[in-house]
Parts: C-alpha cells; structure tokens; sequence
C-alpha cells in the first residue's frame, strides 16, 4: 500500500503536519523531515504542552553538532500521526533545536520503516511500508 501524504516548504526545509497525544490531550505540529537525523526530535516546550516533562524521560541523551552540544533527553509520546501513519509509545528525544518556523525534526527513527519519495514540484510525500517487525497503524483516508 501506496500513501501520499502533502507537505509545505519553509525555505529549503519540508514540513510535514503531525499529530502527538499525551498527558494533557492531543495537539497539532509542523516536523521537519530530516533524513539526517538519526531520531525524530520534538522541542521541550511541545512536550511540556502535551503533558510532559524530563522526569518522564527514559534516559538522558546529548546532541553534538559542528557548532554545540546540547544536553536532553529520550520520552515516548502516547501517539504519534504522521504521514498518514499512527504510532502509539512512539519514542522521540527532547532538544532545543534553537530554530523557528518548526516544532521538531522527524527523523530515520521513523522513517526508516518505508521506502518514501519526495515529490517537490507536486508537495508530495509517498510512503510504503516495508519493515516487517514494526505494526504502525494506517490512517483512513
């Protein structure tokens, strides 16, 4: 199965429109797609509003970048809708990105489990499930 899934430019960036639920109730995002980052990645004040805060944590985690190293941590959200796909106890690291524009990055953590394509003339994502040992749920369209 084939989706298609929209997305809208920030500059260079692809932006794609996410759904995280937790604690405090559900709430709308814009994730970068990066297939550079290892993990998909949320800014603490988002985890703050959906209910969170470090002492959910799983583990402490540390970015480092050509410029900084920044210290954060490892959370699973109850619900990740992305792409036309839904995850519960979806895990993501917590980092202050110090960007704006954008909620997060969603990272190969994710995106891994599809070939995808991306369709810049058409603002088209398309996805198919590939990997066997991951049962993410399919939005209906």
């Amino acid at each position: 199965m084939t989706l298609s899934c929209p997305f809208v430019r920030l500059g260079e960036l692809i932006l794609v429109d996410a759904k995280l639920r937790g604690p405090r109730g559900e709430g709308e995002y814009q994730l970068v797609l990066d297939t550079g980052a290892a993990a998909t990645t949320l800014l603490p004040e988002i985890v703050e509003e959906l209910g969170y805060s470090a002492r959910d944590g799983i583990r402490p985690k540390t970015m480092h970048s050509a410029l900084s190293e920044e210290d954060g941590y490892t959370l699973k959200v109850g619900e990740l809708s992305v792409l036309g796909v839904t995850t519960p106890d979806f895990e993501v690291h917590v980092f202050d990105l110090d960007h704006q524009g954008f909620d997060g990055l969603l990272g190969m953590n994710f995106l891994r489990h599809f070939n995808f394509e991306v369709r810049p003339v058409d603002q088209q994502i398309l996805l198919e499930l590939i990997s066997g040992d991951w049962s993410p749920i399919l939005d209906e369209e």
